[in-house]
């Protein structure tokens, strides 16, 4: 047996939960979930998000089926003409999936005007096959036959009518599913989570769907419509692509945050713990890419290797006499000027000339060492890195060794994720 995440309670039935749901594309699944909670988080808390209106917009943008198979349709329901509010219409889907609009039948009652009793009635163009049964039904309801009527030539519009709709916004409960979704990926993606108090607390408004208990408690950041929280990534994430994005991250000033990305449409941030201890690396990124099907996880360090150009290393040399300058440039302008390396990597040696690093890299990573920051980091990330102790490398082709006391590594942005 094993504890639901939700009702925290030990279960042995767990089903698949979407972290994100299938409806809207999503392709991360958790099996943590019981199957009691699973069922009921779709019904009260998921359909909170996925039948919103701008949801809906966007599955019928990108083609998004649901679990019945079909696209939804943004304008169900009844609308009317704007120049004849009695007109009722509804906009539907043709064979070819474009929105189609479509007049309802329109029955009036009788009407007495200079003496004489009439009636009008609109019709659709594709209903046009039922004109006479809708004729006869008003004459019947009415008592008359054909032979009592005079009917008037039949008229058609000369130009399209506007269509008139009011659609319902929520504004506030659909964020309930996003912070769904970001309890979800907390506890997924760090181990001891679950049992942080406010995650406590978070699955307990989850278990209830408590709206009034997720507004009092003052964890989500954002009104769920503000796209700032994005800015300190955007120059890495391609938010505008309709993927979905969830970014861990914490500060000592807030604790550990989640930012929930949903089609660039829905974005809030959310306050997952009042603790700072939780990461070992300090951010973790969740990609729902919904073009490919498939969900991942990445770090910064993978993030920054996919979005910049390869580490370019530049170093600080110690060079103690004019002579020794002299010589390292003559060394530079010639043509088979390189470092040593050994299977691709580049090694440090000590004054002796033995190997003390196999690849500098291991050393670089190091964390006690002191990184200087320099560049934008937004289109290009320079850090120099001081070394501690005596390293040299050797150059290519004198193979002779010079201490290096700095290196600087520099990196250009190519693309966004």
């Amino acid at each position: 047996m094993k504890k639901c995440i939700i009702c925290r309670k030990d279960k042995t039935e767990f089903s698949d939960e979407h972290v994100i749901p299938d409806s809207i594309g999503g392709y991360y699944h958790i099996y943590t979930v019981c199957k009691d909670c699973n069922s009921k988080l779709g019904t009260t808390v998921d359909s909170k998000l996925i039948n919103h209106k701008f949801i809906e917009f966007q599955r019928h943008s990108l083609g998004i089926k649901g679990k019945s198979g079909t696209i939804p349709n943004p304008f169900s329901g009844t609308q009317t003409l704007k120049d004849d509010p009695t007109q009722k219409v509804t906009v539907a889907f043709n064979e070819k999936g474009q929105l189609t609009p479509k007049l309802l039948p329109k029955i009036p009652q009788l009407k007495l005007k200079d003496g004489i009793e009439n009636f009008t009635f609109s019709l659709d163009y594709q209903d046009l096959h039922l004109k006479d049964k809708i004729i006869d039904k008003i004459l019947n309801r009415n008592g008359l036959n054909r032979s009592q009527v005079n009917f008037q030539e039949q008229k058609e519009r000369s130009a399209r009518p506007w269509i008139q709709s009011k659609i319902s916004v929520d504004i506030k409960d659909f964020r309930i599913g996003l912070l769904k979704i970001a309890y979800e990926f907390t506890v997924d993606s760090i181990e001891n989570y679950f049992n942080d108090p406010l995650a406590i607390k978070i699955s307990e408004i989850l278990l209830d769907c408590n709206l009034e208990k997720m507004d009092s408690e003052k964890i989500i950041f954002g009104n769920g419509f503000d796209k700032e929280i994005l800015k300190p990534l955007e120059h890495l994430i391609d938010f505008e692509n309709k993927n979905h994005y969830l970014v861990l991250l914490q500060a000592e000033s807030m604790g550990l945050i989640c930012q929930v990305n949903i089609f660039n449409c829905f974005s809030v941030s959310i306050k997952m713990s009042d603790s700072s201890i939780y990461l070992k690396e300090n951010i973790i990124i969740g990609i729902n890419d919904i073009e490919n099907k498939k969900f991942e996880k990445i770090t910064i360090a993978e993030l920054i290797k996919r979005t910049f150009s390869k580490p370019e290393y530049r170093f600080q040399y110690f060079l103690p006499t004019e002579n020794e300058l002299i010589e390292f440039i003559q060394l530079q302008n010639n043509k088979l000027f390189d470092f040593y390396k050994i299977e691709d990597k580049t090694p440090f040696f000590d004054k002796k000339g033995e190997i003390k690093y196999t690849d500098i890299e291991e050393k670089l990573k190091q964390k006690h060492l002191q990184k200087i920051p320099k560049g934008d980091e937004i289109n290009e990330m320079f850090t120099e890195i001081l070394l501690d102790e005596e390293l040299f490398i050797k150059i290519l082709p004198t193979l002779k060794l010079y201490q290096v006391i700095s290196v600087q590594i520099e990196q250009n942005r190519i693309k966004k994720i």
